[in-house]
């Protein structure tokens, strides 16, 4: 009798235990890191800033062939308007910066890699970099021209059919005249170049007839040459707006950049560091 009591104790604990254990099920998760919305989905932590903060360095991705945004001057150190102005970013956040040149028709590898935080170069602002990316708000304007030499006679865009045109591969030069179908099959060739100062060279030598490029680099260029021996044609390809490029989703990361260079715009440095490159304060960024 005494067996039988004893058995029904330990199974009456057993039962009592197996009830408490299924009454718990589903109260421990597993840490993630995540946060759960409304509407029972996860949604992802932006830390983007603070990943950089932690890691005390910025790497900004260019092309130190493209003045004068970002380029190697006769000291071979890179400069430019856009470098100073990520140096002074950085100089106010408290972080070092860290200048990799790369392969301009290699960037969106470059950024999706990690191999550098952010494009910021002359980098235009195009819908499908804005799929891919998260891009800052507008801070300069410019527009994609040709330029021929003077003594080639060309005053305008119809006066290249069958000639050849020079531009930089993987640019928004590029995509502009990849957009303007007629006028690229008017052309007798089209010749790509790994940067522009390579393709004015090649303009220059007569290889190359003209050269569709960014309005702010060509201008830059021309001045540092005699004037009189190039023309920009008055018809534009395609205006547009220099951005910065952030990974896709990396929200917290822009905001930070952009207060700061909106923190410069309304104390005069922005419009200092414009008019150290441009002879005024050009910028746009609001």
């Amino acid at each position: 009798m005494k067996r039988k009591r004893t058995w029904l104790l330990l199974l009456l604990c057993l039962t009592l235990l197996v009830s408490a254990c299924a009454g718990n099920t589903g109260t421990t998760e597993k840490t993630t890191g995540a946060t759960e919305s409304a509407s029972g989905t996860e949604e992802k932590t932006d830390d983007s800033w603070s990943k950089i903060e932690a890691k005390g360095k910025l790497i900004m991705g260019l092309d130190d062939n493209f003045p004068p945004m970002g380029f190697r001057d006769e000291k071979n150190e890179i400069v430019g308007f856009d470098v100073d102005l990520a140096k002074e970013v950085t100089k106010r956040l408290g972080i070092e910066l860290d200048l990799l040149p790369i392969d301009w028709s290699m960037k969106q590898n470059e950024l999706d890699a990690g191999n550098v935080d952010l494009l910021w170069n002359g980098y235009s602002f195009t819908p499908e970099r804005d799929a891919d990316n998260t891009l800052s708000t507008a801070y300069l304007a410019n527009d994609q021209v040709v330029i021929v030499l003077s003594k080639s006679g060309v005053t305008d865009l119809a006066g290249l059919a069958g000639k050849t045109l020079a531009v930089q591969e993987g640019s928004s030069a590029q995509q502009a005249l990849d957009a303007a179908a007629d006028f690229k099959a008017s052309l007798g060739s089209v010749v790509p170049f790994r940067d522009n100062v390579t393709a004015f060279l090649d303009v220059e030598s007569g290889s190359s007839d003209a050269l569709l490029i960014d309005k702010v680099v060509g201008e830059y260029y021309i001045a540092q040459k005699d004037e009189a021996d190039y023309t920009i044609l008055g018809e534009s390809l395609a205006p547009e707006t220099y951005v910065i490029g952030f990974r896709k989703g990396e929200v917290a990361f822009k905001d930070k950049i952009e207060e700061t260079l909106r923190a410069m715009k309304e104390d005069g440095k922005l419009a200092e560091i414009a008019t150290e490159w441009f002879g005024s304060d050009v910028t746009i960024f609001k």
